[in-house]
């Protein structure tokens, strides 16, 4: 009479979140935020991420030989973003953001 899957069934999301669009706490609380996306074989990955602070928006995609994220965080919230190459972007204060780098 009980489902096994029920509790089961979050760990793609919380994965592809994680994972994929590489979203992930650097402190305690969302305080600062990492932002490091594995796309494997994908073209674009998109996604709205819910944290203490509030949401996070993040798109990036592979278009024309070249890599773009953008998106949006808590204003006050401190992000790294760090490219496929492995160069890492700071931003301050939240707020929008949008960086690229060639393939």
């Amino acid at each position: 009479g009980r489902s096994e899957c029920h509790v089961w069934s979050s760990a793609p999301a919380y994965d592809f979140l994680a994972e994929i669009l590489g979203v992930k706490p650097l402190e305690p609380g969302f305080a600062k935020i990492l932002i490091n996306p594995n796309l494997g074989d994908l073209k674009w990955a998109r996604g709205q991420i819910p944290t203490p602070k509030g949401d996070i928006h993040v798109n990036c995609r592979f278009e024309r030989g070249e890599f773009r994220i953008d998106g949006e965080a808590p204003k006050g919230i401190p992000l790294l973003v760090q490219m496929p190459s492995g160069t890492k972007k700071e931003v301050i204060s939240g707020g929008e953001f949008t960086f690229s780098e060639k393939r």
